[in-house]
């Protein structure tokens, strides 16, 4: 019997994390409490220093594999790589990859339709690049240049956790049919599950502009939030959330302006972060991204080279 939770899906944000999360836990021998997907427990103080019993609380201790995922533990490593390397140094992380220039229209979109953003996307990005974002909220949700700086967000685990123990999954992977079902009988191989399960592949967190703009505002009012915080158990505010904002997701698609400019302004600064990495932006192959001086992701999961 295995306490407590060994593996970690950590991001990237808007890189299919919450689809992931979802398949796994349809697994017989996983356990992925849907009402806790993007608790942040190790990179948010005040969940953290309610103790690790705060989180494990939430899985079955019969199960044998218990994942854990919150969006930006990747983007917060220097943090949390550490918090989960202490808590449980055997972990396995699952990390997700997308194009970063994609991956930030993505996010802005998302943060447009959940009332997270108000600029428009030009004066969104100059605020980054002004050094103007400053909350714990605005890093996570606003930050969406330096959410792609990938490179330096996986070394920050790769300093806690062999290379064995991390896997790697790509947007393209999770979007495409055939490549989906290769990948996940590799990441069961990884984590050491029965590889022969079928899955479900039903996509999740897809974004639509909302039905009803008063009750968006109203879900994601952050002083209702606390009084609720008050009243109900985290579990139960999570369940409740999640079936509101899916009731309110209409079918029409978040609108928004993109211009070529922007995306010009978003390469040239990944780029100038990640030199070695041009074609990466691009939409080339993500297998070749070199994580630790020596090896391309393709040699690390030799799998799936």
């Amino acid at each position: 019997m295995v306490s407590k939770v060994n593996v970690f899906l950590v991001g990237a944000q808007k890189a299919g994390t919450t689809s992931l999360y979802d398949w796994l836990g349809q697994h017989a021998e996983i356990d992925a409490p849907s009402e806790i997907k993007d608790y942040h427990f190790f990179n948010n103080d005040e969940y953290f220093s309610s103790g690790y019993g705060s989180l494990e609380k939430y899985y079955n201790k019969e199960s044998r594999f218990k994942v854990h995922s919150a969006v930006n533990y990747l983007y917060f490593h220097e943090k949390s790589a550490r918090r989960i390397y202490e808590y449980n140094p055997n972990a396995k992380i699952v990390i997700c990859l997308r194009n970063p220039v994609d991956r930030a229209i993505s996010a802005y979109k998302y943060c447009v339709g959940t009332l997270k953003e108000s600029l428009d996307f030009s004066d969104a990005l100059n605020r980054e690049l002004n050094s103007e974002l400053n909350t714990f909220s605005e890093l996570s949700n606003n930050s969406y240049i330096s959410h792609g700086f990938y490179v330096e967000q996986i070394e920050g685990y790769l300093k806690y956790f062999d290379i064995s123990n991390i896997f790697f999954v790509f947007f393209s992977e999770i979007n495409d049919l055939y490549k989906r079902k290769y990948m996940m009988k590799s990441l069961c191989e990884f984590l050491g599950c029965d590889s022969g399960f079928e899955f479900n592949y039903t996509h999740r967190n897809f974004s639509g502009r909302p039905k009803s703009v008063f009750l968006n505002k109203l879900v994601r009012n952050s002083t209702i939030g606390r009084f609720l915080g008050r009243l109900l158990p985290y579990r139960l505010r999570k369940k409740i959330g999640k079936k509101v904002n899916l009731w309110n997701i209409g079918e029409r698609s978040i609108q928004v302006e993109i211009n070529d400019e922007d995306v010009e302004i978003l390469k040239r600064v990944l780029r100038k972060k990640m030199p070695d990495f041009k074609d990466f932006f691009d939409g080339k192959n993500y297998d070749e991204l070199d994580v630790d001086g020596s090896k391309s992701i393709s040699e690390i999961n030799p799998s799936r080279g």
